[in-house]
């Protein structure tokens, strides 16, 4: 398995991916498949990942110094080639990027249909599109939708 930088089409090879081994893969011990709760991983790269300084989009993404922060009001982006098309997996070629606003779990379930309300528990960050048809793609969410 390998981590790669500076791809932005899968489907075309452009000299700029950068990729770099897998080492270790540490899955979140709470991690519940049924309803994507705790639904992450962190991946021990075997050498330091660089970045390529002819691409300032390729970065390095890291985690907060306050993980007890609810984070609500604060812009986001979520990126990734996932579908397009709700309830299908036919992956985007290329990376696509939404700018979306943390909401409070509580907004974000009261916008959803009954079933999916019970999804929102503490380990659950909920965000909302900026504009109408702002959102993640199908399987970049970080869950199984």
């Amino acid at each position: 398995m390998f981590v790669v930088v500076g791809d932005h089409n899968i489907n075309l090879p452009d000299g700029e991916q950068i990729p770099t081994a897998v080492a270790s893969i540490l899955v979140h011990p709470e991690w519940n498949s049924t309803n994507s709760q705790n639904d992450f991983a962190i991946l021990g790269l075997a050498s330091t990942l660089v970045t390529s300084p002819a691409d300032p989009n390729a970065g390095i993404a890291c985690l907060p110094p306050d993980v007890t922060q609810t984070f609500e009001g604060a812009s986001l982006t979520v990126s990734g080639w996932g579908s397009t098309i709700g309830g299908s997996f036919s992956p985007s070629s290329v990376l696509r990027a939404a700018n979306l606003r943390v909401t409070s779990n509580t907004e974000c379930a009261s916008r959803l249909s009954t079933p999916l309300q019970g999804l929102f528990g503490d380990s659950v960050m909920c965000a909302l599109g900026t504009e109408t048809s702002s959102s993640f793609c199908n399987f970049d969410n970080g869950g199984n939708n």
